[in-house]
Formats: C-alpha cells, sequence, structure tokens
C-alpha cells in the first residue's frame, strides 16, 4: 500500500507497468520466432516437401507483424489484472482470452471461406492471416499490417484508459 500514499500520477503508474510486462511480452515474441524458426532450420522440411521462408527478413518481418499484437494483450491483460475482484477471477479471464487465438484461427478457416473485407483488420485473426500470407506467400501486406496494427495500439489506448480510471476511482482502494 505504500504506492497508495505516494503522490504518483496514476497514468504514470499504470504506463509504467504496461511498459515493464510489455518488454517482457516483446522479447518473448522475438525469441519465440526467432528460435522456433532456427529451429525449423533443423528439421528435414524437404523431405516432408514442405518448403517455408526461413530466412531472417522473414523473421523479422513476422516480429514487426506480431509486436503491436503482443503490446495489446500485454495492455488487456494488466487491465484484466486491476479490474478483477481475485487472482482466481483474473486468471479465469485470462485463460479465456488465451482459447480466442485458437478460436479465431478455427473459426476462419471453417466452411472453406477466407476471411474477407474489415474482419482482415481485426487484431488476432488479421494476425493470423498476415502471418499465413508471408509464409505462403513471402509477403506482408503493407496495409493491412498498418490496419491490424492501429487497431492494436487502439487497444492499448482503451485499455490503459481503463486503467488509469480504474487506478483513479476509491474501489481500488477498498480492494487494497
Amino acid at each position: 500500500a505504500p504506492l497508495l500514499v505516494q503522490p504518483v500520477d496514476p497514468r504514470t503508474v499504470i504506463l509504467g507497468k504496461w511498459l515493464n510486462a510489455s518488454l517482457f511480452s516483446t522479447v518473448g515474441t522475438l525469441l519465440t520466432v526467432v528460435l522456433g524458426m532456427n529451429l525449423l532450420k533443423l528439421a528435414p522440411l524437404e523431405k516432408l516437401q514442405i518448403t517455408l521462408p526461413l530466412d531472417l527478413v522473414t523473421q523479422v518481418q513476422m516480429v514487426a507483424v506480431l509486436v503491436p499484437l503482443a503490446l495489446a494483450i500485454t495492455a488487456v491483460q494488466v487491465t484484466l489484472a486491476l479490474t478483477a475482484k481475485s487472482f482466481k477471477e483474473a486468471q479465469t479471464y485470462i485463460s479465456l482470452m488465451s482459447i480466442l487465438p485458437v478460436a479465431l484461427s478455427f473459426g476462419g478457416s471453417m466452411g472453406g471461406q477466407e476471411p474477407e473485407g474489415a474482419i482482415l483488420f481485426a487484431p488476432v485473426l488479421g494476425h493470423i492471416e498476415l502471418l499465413r500470407g508471408l509464409v505462403a506467400d513471402g509477403v506482408v501486406d503493407p496495409v493491412r499490417t498498418l490496419g491490424v496494427g492501429l487497431a492494436c495500439f487502439a487497444i492499448v489506448a482503451l485499455a490503459l484508459w481503463q486503467c488509469t480510471r480504474v487506478l483513479k476511482s476509491e474501489r481500488v482502494l477498498g480492494a487494497a
């Protein structure tokens, strides 16, 4: 509780929490892409008749596509952690959130139709489609990448605004 009695602007506290957590999510994204792609170079993909672009340019493009999503997810997680009434409730929300990419991936490919239109600018599904295009064609659509990135940053702004709002309220003091 010493933090709550210090004259620190709630935006500063929230921004610090988010930046700290974002550093870990960004480094985790970078390591996952680089190590995963380099480990695939050791697999006998040609024997399986699989061709994947595993070069450095592709890795950089993947990281560039995924970092805005990592930042948005981190902001949402900070918001959930701050607004949940208990640790168990926060864990439940975050567990449900982790199912979202799988559900969207399967949902997007069901029925044999490719997603199209504005849904391609939605975070997660838009990222899945951008990465699918990168792996299949070796190309990232810059307009969709920008659109999906802007959507992610809008989520960051909304989530951090909500965190600041909650931290300014007296409800947080009652829970402490």
